[in-house]
């Protein structure tokens, strides 16, 4: 790790630093090390489980702190001595911080087109831990509508909650309605999922379905 500490210390200045600094220095380095790689398997961890926070916020920092972490990942790469994992480095380098420049050229309304498909447009608390969201699939652009109806559970008292049902309407009525009307029994577990498809004043048609909650 000490090899990527010449990537900010001039060799010509090394004498001003005593062994404290450096001990100093290298302690620094190891926490940063430490904090990033667990943030880096944390999320993995999360996206192959499906947990996420219950709270928007703390996945909006955790989320924060996992591009922080791949950042450091490349710094650390582009700081090794050897010449391959240095351009390594550089590349994905180039690559992350592309796709970053890309989106802030095409503004707010562009990100928001990109993340149209990750963005709920309803969630509601059904129950005491058991969470609904609904995300509308395809934009003006798509020749397809859909919506995408994920449920959330909490894991326990933890502040993480856990996708345990997703369906998925393409071209189907819900793809129509902007927002569907949701209704959970508590006796029987299930979760009735209802609205009309209009056009103008008139309704089209009317759509329901059942979702069993286990």
């Amino acid at each position: 790790m000490a090899d990527y500490f010449d990537c900010y210390v001039d060799k010509s200045d090394i004498g001003i630093y005593s062994n404290q600094d450096f001990r100093k220095e290298s302690k620094f380095k190891t926490t940063l090390y430490i904090i990033f790689s667990a943030v880096l398997m944390i999320e993995i961890l999360a996206i192959l489980t499906k947990v996420t926070f219950i709270s928007t916020i703390a996945d909006f920092i955790f989320t924060s702190l996992f591009y922080l972490g791949i950042c450091f990942g490349i710094w650390v790469l582009i700081c090794k001595k050897k010449v391959v994992i240095k351009v390594i480095g550089i590349i994905l380098a180039i690559l992350i911080f592309s796709v970053n420049y890309l989106s802030s050229t095409i503004g707010a309304l562009g990100v928001g087109f990109v993340l149209n498909d990750w963005t709920p447009r309803q969630e509601i608390q059904i129950d005491k831990n058991i969470e609904y969201k609904e995300i509308p699939l395809g934009m003006a652009t798509d020749d397809y509508r859909g919506k995408r109806v994920e449920i959330y559970k909490q894991i326990g008292f933890l502040p993480f909650e856990r996708k345990i049902i997703e369906k998925v309407y393409i071209n189907e009525a819900p793809g129509f309605i902007y927002k569907l009307d949701v209704k959970y029994n508590k006796t029987t577990n299930e979760l009735y999922l209802y609205g009309a498809e209009t056009h103008g004043n008139k309704k089209i048609e009317n759509w329901n379905d059942t979702i069993r909650i286990k």
